[in-house]
């Protein structure tokens, strides 16, 4: 019985650590996305 709850609990904190690691990385790729490529001094030769 404590075995099954044990894996119950293990599972389901490992979907909601799963879930926030997307989260996290999709958080980042969008950062990311929203940057300039070069920096403040080079971004006129982006133009």
């Amino acid at each position: 019985m404590l075995m099954a709850q044990f894996t119950s609990t293990f599972m389901r904190l490992s979907r909601l650590s799963d879930q926030v690691w997307k989260f996290q990385r999709y958080h980042t790729i969008l950062q990311y996305e929203q940057k300039p490529l070069l920096a403040p001094p080079l971004i006129i030769f982006s133009h």
